[in-house]
């Protein structure tokens, strides 16, 4: 039995609080707030009951807190008077007894290692109080976690700033990487606590399902590292780097430690369809000078005086009598008014410096590749704000869509999202408006298949739908009263001491996590640090079967169409091409045994649209 503390003396003013008294003898012994205890039943049922310390004060049993507060004034009395006494070791007995009001969260069932939540009677009084032993602590830190496929430790046990440990080995905090899948998951977390370690760990796991995950990175943090500040990034993971695509317009990264990585700029309105582009677009302007974007999102393809716009904004300097005559060229087409002019080209002038004819369909090229079971990271860190969201919006449209028009058939894209700064897009006018399809995703995903890993610093911004619709929670400290008090109303298990730790503690690396349905109560974790050696163990512990790399798929496809063009005419048709450039595509993975939702086993090919941009990407 482990180490004895207390003695139960009665119910609490709530029906799942116990109280206890640490005596003055035992104050070494005395629990922290937020700490697990056993009440063990010695008779009778003989159950062991699980408790959280929740309060704390001095007790009032053989000495009121009138005779403790006399005594203690009178021994500084007598200090500052130069008569001091110390107080009696008998004194101390009767006046500093320690008061505790615990939380009972359960019963720890040996027989089918779990703990289970109906407490419904109280225990004997009789009952001893106690710290729980290692085996009992196992069963503590994988409550809800009896059915895992996929269990990693994500960081050990924490009591505020002390790790509990069983002589050197640490109590770890265990996460069912599974629970990804089709959820919702939350990080509330402020910067400067662990924030972006804890993102990048969470993000990181999530990679190591199998499914695509999809990173809308709005600082430019995950995907490359800064080794001169020991800051790491995904790309700096092999096992993740082998299977990374990073859509991006920077340059200031070094390409000789990341030249293997499957890099590609982010827009070309050459390739983009109508309604992608007027989807981007950061104005609507009034009723009438909106109905010109509806036009043009109507539109089955782009204006070539568009396309030719883009192209001489790419390669400067601008010939402004050229620019002049292709903008009037573009507004004869689509029968613009003044006004209607002025705002096409005011959203326009948004997107034109950020073409580069390099850059795929991003849309396309992302539903490419989180079939493949990609991480992907969108850096929108040097885009407007305005753009970057509406890029978000765009990629995750084509996604949902394309998951609704397949759901019958099976034929789904199975993917995780990644929202950063989510109470920009998951705010309350924006649930309540309902037409973002960040909105979208977060309340319909699951039903597609589509999940969710959305990171705010401001919980009490994100609507209050969302929040109690959450399954997984991981939550770093916290300042605004508003946004704990949204927390504890979106899931209660939140409430009581957990809270008054998420505003007042300040411990950088400490997070309290939560995962419905089946677990009980919070874990208390010291996250790990996210690094190399870390994600290379997690790995080694599940056996992950690690992808072929994006490079070298990518290249082995490049040499299949190079197969293709030699084997046709120099005047055939690019689409005869692209078709029979499909076919060998389809041969190519159902060699491997690989399933694809864009292919069509009963004419053995896949999806043109997606054949056409690996063919604009790939050749020569």
């Amino acid at each position: 039995m482990s180490e004895k503390v207390g003695v139960v003396i009665g119910r609490g003013k709530e029906k799942d609080q116990l109280e206890i008294v640490v005596a003055f003898q035992e104050r070494e012994k005395s629990p922290k707030l937020g700490e697990f205890l056993i009440i063990e039943e010695t008779e009778f049922m003989k159950r062991k009951l699980l408790a959280r310390v929740e309060e704390f004060s001095y007790g009032d049993f053989q000495a009121t807190k009138d005779e403790r507060i006399r005594a203690l004034v009178e021994k500084y009395v007598r200090e500052i008077t130069g008569v001091g006494r110390e107080l009696s070791e008998e004194e101390k007995k009767a006046l500093f007894f320690r008061h505790y009001i615990l939380k009972v969260l359960g019963e720890i069932d040996f027989e089918n290692q779990k703990i289970k939540t109906d407490y419904r009677r109280l225990p004997e009084l009789t009952s001893i109080c106690r710290y729980p032993s290692h085996e009992e602590y196992k069963i503590i830190t994988s409550a809800g976690l009896e059915d895992a496929s996929n269990p990693l430790p994500i960081g050990y046990f924490s009591i505020g700033e002390e790790i509990k440990k069983f002589g050197e080995e640490k109590i770890k905090v265990i996460f069912d990487l599974e629970k990804f899948k089709n959820k919702r998951t939350a990080i509330f977390a402020r910067t400067g606590y662990g924030k972006s370690n804890l993102c990048k760990l969470v993000v990181s796991l999530a990679s190591l399902t199998g499914e695509g995950l999809l990173v809308f990175d709005m600082e430019g943090e995950y995907a490359f590292g800064e080794p001169n500040r020991n800051i790491v990034g995904l790309a700096d993971i092999p096992e993740i780097r082998n299977n990374l695509v990073v859509y991006t317009n920077r340059k200031d990264y070094n390409a000789s430690r990341y030249g293997n990585i499957w890099l590609r700029p982010l827009i070309n309105l050459e390739l983009l369809k109508p309604w992608q582009i007027a989807s981007l677009f950061p104005e609507a302007g009034s009723k009438e000078e909106a109905a010109i974007i509806r036009n043009f999102r109507d539109l089955t393809e782009t204006p070539q005086p568009l396309i030719e716009l883009a192209r001489l904004y790419e390669n400067p300097p601008i010939d402004r009598d050229r620019e002049r005559e292709l903008w009037d060229n573009l507004f004869q087409r689509l029968n613009a008014t003044g006004p209607q002019q002025l705002v096409l080209r005011r959203n326009l002038r948004w997107l034109l410096p950020l073409h580069n004819s390099n850059a795929p369909n991003i849309v396309t090229d992302v539903m490419w590749h989180l079939a493949r079971g990609r991480t992907v990271i969108v850096d929108l860190s040097l885009l407007p704000l305005e753009v970057g969201v509406s890029l978000s919006n765009v990629i995750l449209e084509g996604i949902f869509r394309y998951n609704v028009r397949n759901i019958t058939q099976g034929k789904l894209i199975e993917c995780i999202a990644v929202f950063e700064e989510a109470q920009n897009v998951l705010n309350r006018d924006a649930v309540k408006e309902g037409q973002s399809y960040f909105v979208r995703w977060a309340k319909e995903g699951r039903k597609y298949h589509l999940g969710l890993i959305y990171v705010t610093q401001q919980p009490g911004a994100i609507a209050e739908e969302i929040v109690s619709q959450t399954d997984n929670f991981f939550v770093m400290h916290l300042l605004g009263k508003g946004d704990i008090d949204a927390l504890r109303r979106a899931n209660p298990h939140y409430d009581g001491v957990i809270s008054e730790f998420l505003l007042k503690e300040t411990i950088i690396g400490n997070t309290y996590v939560y995962s419905a349905p089946k677990q009980p109560y919070v874990f208390p974790c010291k996250v790990s640090e996210f690094r190399e050696s870390l994600i290379q163990n997690l790995i080694n512990q599940q056996n992950f079967q690690l992808q072929i790399s994006v490079n070298k798929e990518m290249n082995e496809l490049r040499n299949i169409l190079m197969e293709v063009k030699n084997s046709s005419s120099s005047d055939e048709e690019e689409n005869k091409i692209i078709g029979n450039f499909s076919r060998r595509i389809y041969e190519y993975f159902r060699e491997r045994g690989i399933s694809l939702p864009f292919a069509d086993d009963n004419n053995q090919w896949i999806d043109f649209e997606q054949a056409r941009n690996l063919y604009l990407q790939l050749r020569p």
